[in-house]
């Protein structure tokens, strides 16, 4: 996904300190860093997971009495 951002680069003195960017694009950044960090978390669980035993669904049905 790309954004394109429209900044305003604030300065003091010849040093850059602050980037304005109007507000609907900080929202589409934050959804953008929440989704990768619910990515990064998924793929640590898929990694933990795979390490686990695993019950097939029909076993569970069975004990269940479905």
């Amino acid at each position: 996904m790309m954004i394109q951002l429209h900044t305003e680069i604030l300065k003091k003195g010849n040093k850059r300190e602050f980037a304005i960017i109007p507000f609907a694009e900080y929202e589409q950044l934050m959804e953008y860093i929440e989704d990768l960090e619910d990515l990064t978390e998924l793929r640590k669980l898929k990694k933990v997971s795979a390490k686990e035993k695993t019950i097939s669904l029909e076993l569970v049905k069975r004990e269940m009495g479905i």
